[in-house]
């Protein structure tokens, strides 16, 4: 939750053993964690920072408010926008 908070998402790898069943959860920094979805298929994967690509079902992914569906946005960076905005406006 502190992930999604301060960047937007929260990550975290899910650990399975021989059966199939949840055995731990890794929390990954959300900063090396990319969404993407292959057009042609229209499947949710997760690229990592090292070049690993994790499928859907191996991923809990909470996310903030998102204009694309995938990927949350910054709370912090989306607030930085506003009083931008607001700065330039009363400039003018």
């Amino acid at each position: 939750m502190v992930s999604c908070a301060l960047w937007g998402n929260g990550y975290a790898r899910i650990y399975r053993d021989n059966l199939h069943r949840p055995i731990r959860l890794q929390l990954l920094h959300p900063l090396k964690v990319e969404p993407i979805v292959d057009t042609q298929t229209d499947t949710l994967y997760y690229r990592l920072d090292n070049g690993e690509i994790i499928p859907n079902d191996e991923i809990i992914h909470v996310n903030n408010l998102s204009t694309n569906g995938c990927k949350g946005k910054s709370p912090i960076g989306m607030q930085t926008k506003v009083i931008s905005l607001n700065m330039m406006s009363v400039q003018s």
